[in-house]
């Protein structure tokens, strides 16, 4: 588990150097998707949330701001949380440090969030764990994961070709994601205390919300 934390960390931090223009896919500011989640909609203002995987804060930041909540970023890449310090104006607390440990207090948080970001943890499960941890009675998480679409199958067996030739480095996203499915992130999510109140499918990936067991 420790390699793959620091082998993900090096993939973030590369990502962060990289001034490419498609950067701003990954939601740099002043691109068009440097917005709110619909995640915004479900935290109340005053509430502490945390955001795991803040990369350049494209979520925390503007909720944040116009939901008046006090986010909490979290991510593993020293870089990527520089980039968000910046962008910020140091309007978000920033943390770093590996998810599968969330540096918390139990029941600290009213809601938490993570996109774009566990797929690419082996145990994905662990994180959710630590997420229910943290969070208070009653509170709210929002994560999305890849599920097997055809597209999602070849993207991974590219990768996994890459990689074992040694050509990793020719395309920069070429890091492995862990697909899934449904039924078996609603068993995890179960099992560690949070109870699923909407799955909304895409395409390539699909989201859940669940709450924290009051029980």
């Amino acid at each position: 588990m420790v390699e793959d934390a620091v082998e993900t960390m090096r993939f973030w931090n590369s990502l962060a150097r990289d001034e490419d223009k498609d950067q701003d896919a990954i939601g740099a500011p002043g691109s068009p998707r440097f917005v709110l989640p619909w995640f915004s909609g479900l935290v109340k203002p005053g509430s502490r949330v945390l955001d795991i995987g803040v990369g350049y804060g494209r979520f925390a930041i503007p909720l944040s701001h116009r939901r008046k909540v006090w986010v909490v970023g979290f991510d593993i890449s020293d870089s990527m949380l520089a980039r968000a310090w910046a962008n910020s104006g140091g309007m978000v607390e920033l943390v770093r440090g590996d998810a599968h440990w969330l540096p918390f207090r139990g029941g600290s948080f009213d809601a938490a969030y993570s996109i774009a970001t566990l797929y690419y943890l082996a145990r994905w499960d662990r994180v959710i764990r630590e997420v229910s941890r943290v969070l208070k009675p009653g509170g709210l998480f929002v994560s999305d994961f890849r599920g097997f679409h055809p597209r999602n199958i070849v993207r991974e067996a590219m990768v996994r070709l890459l990689r074992a030739l040694g050509l990793s480095s020719i395309w920069k996203y070429s890091y492995p994601h862990r697909l899934t499915s449904v039924g078996r992130v609603v068993r995890v999510l179960s099992e560690k205390g949070l109870v699923v109140k909407n799955i909304q499918k895409r395409k390539y990936r699909f989201s859940v919300v669940s709450l924290k067991s009051s029980a």
